[in-house]
C-alpha cells in the first residue's frame, strides 16, 4: 500500500496535463491553418513540403478515424491535446530525473503547461505541440548525456533530432545544437572515431521517414532544386528577416514575457542559464542546448507574423528547462527559512494564476480604446465576422465556436453561384477546405483568396482581382467580400480605376455579423447598362486570323468558380511552356473552374487546342464552349509534371463573345488534388460562316 501511494504521489501528475488540455480543447474548427491541417489529415496527405508536417498529419489521420467525437475538427484537435500532454509529461520526468525534487518537477511543469504558446497549441489542431514534444525528448536525452556521459544518449539525441524533421523543418535548429554537442563531446573525449560516424548513422535513421517523403516528392517533380526549396522554405523565404528592427524586437520581448506574465520564464530562465554557464560551461551539453535557443529566437525575432509565438515555442521549451534550474536553486536556498519559502510559494502561486486570468480577459478589455491592450488586441480587423483577438489571446478554446457560426450564417445568406472574396488570415481555408471540400457545404459558392502577403502563387494578384470585380459589376454577378477595409480596400481601389462606380456596401448576416456586397451595374442604372464586349479595358482572346496561339495569364481570366488562378513559373520543370509559365488553377473540389472569353468578328468553325499541364495533384477536367455547347473531358493526372493537350474539333464560334469554361469534374484515385494548369489556347479556322450570335 505504501509503495502504491508513493507511486501515485510521484507519477499522478502525469494525468493532469491530459485532463487540463482535454477540458479546454476547441470543439470546432479554428482559423486558416487549422483547416489546412485537417484537410491533409482527412486525405492522408503527407509530403515533404515545409507547411505539411507529416508526423502531425499522420497522427491526425489516425485520430479522426478512431475517436468517437461527432465533429471532425474536435477529433483533429485532440492531436494537439495528445502531443501537448506528452510534452508536459516528458518535461515532468526530465525535472524529476534532473533534480530528484518533487516540488521542482511539479511547479516547473505547471508553468510549462500554462505557457501561453504550449497551452494555445495544445487546444487547437496545429503542428507545434508535436514539435514541442520532440524538443522535450531531445532535452531529456541531453540531460541524461550530461549526467552519465554515456555515448548511447548522444546517439539517442541524434536520432530524435533527426526524427523531428519529420514534423517540422524548424527542428533543424535543434539538429544544429545536437551537432555542436557531438563535436564537443568527441573533442573532449578524443573519440572522433567512431563517435561522429555513429552520430551520423543515428541522425540518418531518425531522418529516414522525412527522407523517404523527400525522395518521393523528388521523383514526382523531377527537380532537386524545386523539391528542396519546397521542403525547406516554400513560399515563405521573403518573409524571413522582413520585420522592422525595433518593432520586431519589441514584439519578441513581449511574446517571451507573455508566456509567464510575472517574468518567471524570462527572469528564471536567464538566471538558470547563468547558473548552468558557471557550473557546466565546459560541458558539450550546455552549448548544445544553448545553440537552438539562441538561433531559433534570433531567426524568428524578425518574422513579422501574428503567430510568432508558435515559431518561438521551441525556444520557450528550452528556456523553461533553464528556468527549472533557477527554481530548484531557489527551493534549496529557502529550505529551513519559512518566511522566504512562504514568499517564494506566494510568488509562484500568483505567477501560475495570473497568466490564465490575463488570457481570459485581455481580448474583452482590449475592446475599450482606453485600454493598454487596445492597440494590440482591438479586434477591428474582424469585428464584423468573429472575435478574432479572443482566438489569438485565449488558449482556452472550450467555448470557441465563432468560425462555425460565421460559416453557417454566410452559407445561409449567400445567393446561389455567389462569389465570396476572403483573405487567408480570416476564414478562406476554413470555408474552402473544411466546410466546402470536407463537409460538402455550398459547393456553388466560389471562394476567392486575395494575395495580400505578396507571396508567389498565393491568391489573386491585384490586377486579376480588379478585372474580376469589374466583370462582376458588368455581368451582374453576386459578388461579396469579407471586408472593404485593409487589405481588400487596395483591391477595390484597383477595380475603381477601371470602373469608378464600383462600391461594396454592408450586407447583414444577422444583427451582429455582416459582410460586404458589390452593387452591380444593373442596380445602379438599368438604362446605362453596357455590354461586356464593348468595354475598353476588357481584352477577350481574339480569334481573327486563320490560325493563332494565345499565351494565357491572369488578365485573360473572365471569371472563377470556387478556386483561384495565378501565374506559375514552370522553369524548374522539364518540358516546354510558352514564356516558361502557365496559368495555375487551384481547385478545391469538383465543380471548380474558370471562364475565358473568345471574341471573333465573324462566325467561324475552328479546331481548338488547349495546351494544358499534367501533374500529380491535377484533376479530371471538362472543357465547354458556349453558346455552341461543344465539350470534351480529359484526365490531367500524371506521376510527373509535363505538358498535355485537350482538343475541341470543328466547333462553332459565333460573332462576338464566346465563353470557354474549364471545370474540374473529379480526380483520379492517385491524384492528390483538384487543380489544373493551362499554358495557352491554339486555334485553327476550318471555315467561316455567315451567321452571328443573335
Amino acid at each position: 500500500m505504501h509503495k502504491k501511494s508513493d507511486f501515485l504521489r510521484t507519477y499522478g501528475f502525469l494525468l493532469i496535463p491530459f485532463l487540463f488540455y482535454s477540458f479546454t480543447v476547441c470543439r470546432t474548427v479554428g482559423f486558416g491553418d487549422t483547416a489546412l491541417l485537417i484537410n491533409d489529415m482527412e486525405r492522408f496527405g503527407a509530403t515533404s513540403h515545409v507547411n505539411n508536417h507529416p508526423l502531425t498529419v499522420l497522427t491526425g489521420s489516425l485520430f479522426i478515424r478512431i475517436l468517437p467525437f461527432q465533429e471532425l475538427a474536435h477529433r483533429a484537435n485532440m492531436v494537439s491535446v495528445f502531443y501537448g500532454s506528452l510534452t508536459v509529461a516528458c518535461f515532468y520526468l526530465l525535472l524529476l530525473f534532473e533534480f530528484g525534487a518533487l516540488p521542482t518537477a511539479v511547479v516547473g511543469s505547471l508553468f510549462l503547461m500554462l505557457c501561453h504558446s504550449l497551452w494555445w497549441h495544445s487546444t487547437v489542431v496545429e503542428n507545434y505541440a508535436a514539435t514541442a514534444f520532440l524538443t522535450t525528448v531531445c532535452l531529456y536525452c541531453w540531460r541524461r548525456l550530461a549526467r552519465s556521459d554515456d555515448r548511447r544518449w548522444l546517439l539517442a539525441l541524434c536520432f530524435f533530432a533527426g526524427l523531428g524533421l519529420f514534423n517540422h523543418v524548424q527542428m533543424g535548429f535543434v539538429c544544429l545544437g545536437v551537432a555542436v554537442t557531438g563535436v564537443l563531446y568527441a573533442r573532449r573525449n578524443s573519440a572522433w572515431w567512431p563517435t561522429l560516424p555513429l552520430c551520423g548513422v543515428a541522425a540518418a535513421a531518425g531522418m529516414t521517414p522525412w527522407l523517404i517523403l523527400l525522395a518521393r516528392d523528388l521523383a514526382k517533380s523531377n527537380s532537386l532544386r524545386a523539391t528542396l526549396h519546397s521542403a525547406f522554405v516554400g513560399n515563405f523565404s521573403g518573409t524571413f528577416f522582413s520585420g522592422a528592427l525595433w518593432q520586431s524586437l519589441y514584439d519578441t520581448v513581449f511574446v517571451f514575457w507573455f508566456q509567464s506574465p510575472t517574468l518567471y520564464l524570462v527572469g528564471f530562465g536567464l538566471a538558470g542559464i547563468c547558473l548552468c554557464f558557471r557550473n557546466l560551461q565546459g560541458r558539450p551539453v550546455f552549448w548544445g542546448m544553448l545553440t537552438p535557443l539562441v538561433i531559433n529566437s534570433a531567426n524568428f525575432a524578425m518574422y513579422p507574423t501574428w503567430d510568432k509565438f508558435a515559431f518561438l515555442l521551441e525556444s520557450f521549451v528550452l528556456l523553461y528547462f533553464f528556468a527549472g534550474v533557477a527554481l530548484n536553486a531557489l527551493f534549496q536556498a529557502t529550505r529551513g527559512n519559512p518566511l522566504r519559502r512562504g514568499a517564494l510559494f506566494a510568488y509562484l502561486v500568483i505567477s501560475l494564476l495570473i497568466g490564465p486570468f490575463l488570457y481570459t480577459n485581455i481580448s474583452t478589455w482590449a475592446l475599450d480604446p482606453r485600454s493598454v491592450w487596445h492597440r494590440r488586441y482591438n479586434n477591428r480587423y474582424s469585428a464584423n465576422a468573429y472575435f478574432h483577438s479572443d482566438f489569438i489571446v485565449n488558449p482556452n478554446k472550450r467555448n470557441f465556436d465563432d468560425v462555425q457560426k460565421f460559416a453557417r450564417l454566410l452559407f445561409e445568406r449567400l445567393p446561389r453561384d455567389a462569389v465570396f472574396l476572403d483573405s487567408d488570415s480570416r476564414t478562406y481555408y476554413t470555408l474552402a477546405d473544411y466546410y466546402q471540400r470536407i463537409s460538402k457545404v455550398r459547393s456553388d459558392v466560389s471562394l476567392l483568396l486575395v494575395n495580400s502577403w505578396g507571396i508567389a502563387n498565393w491568391g489573386l494578384e491585384s490586377g486579376a482581382l480588379a478585372d474580376m470585380m469589374t466583370r462582376a459589376y458588368y455581368l451582374d454577378k453576386p459578388f461579396f467580400a469579407i471586408s472593404n477595409q485593409k487589405p481588400i480596400a487596395a483591391f477595390i481601389r484597383k477595380a475603381q480605376e477601371k470602373e469608378p462606380e464600383i462600391e461594396l456596401v454592408k450586407f447583414p448576416l444577422n444583427e451582429k455579423r455582416w459582410i460586404y456586397r458589390l452593387i452591380t451595374q444593373r442596380e445602379k442604372d438599368e438604362k446605362r447598362r453596357i455590354e461586356l464586349e464593348s468595354l475598353e479595358w476588357f481584352r477577350p482572346i481574339g480569334v481573327f486570323a486563320p490560325r493563332g496561339y494565345h499565351d494565357l495569364d491572369t488578365r485573360d481570366v473572365g471569371y472563377v468558380n470556387t478556386g483561384n488562378a495565378t501565374r506559375q513559373d514552370m522553369s524548374s520543370y522539364d518540358g516546354q511552356w510558352h514564356s516558361r509559365d502557365q496559368l495555375f488553377f487551384r481547385g478545391e473540389k469538383p465543380g471548380a473552374g474558370v471562364e475565358f472569353y473568345l471574341k471573333t468578328a465573324e462566325s467561324r468553325m475552328v479546331d481548338l487546342t488547349l495546351w494544358m499541364t499534367a501533374a500529380p495533384d491535377y484533376g479530371k477536367v471538362r472543357i465547354e464552349l458556349l453558346p455552341a455547347r461543344a465539350s470534351a473531358e480529359g484526365d490531367l493526372f500524371d506521376d510527373s509534371v509535363k505538358p498535355a493537350q485537350l482538343r475541341l474539333s470543328g466547333v462553332s464560334l459565333v460573332q462576338g463573345i464566346n465563353r470557354l469554361v474549364i471545370s474540374v469534374v473529379g480526380n483520379a484515385p492517385r491524384s492528390s488534388g483538384f487543380h489544373f494548369g493551362i499554358d495557352g489556347i491554339e486555334y485553327t479556322t476550318v471555315r467561316k460562316e455567315d451567321k452571328s450570335h443573335p
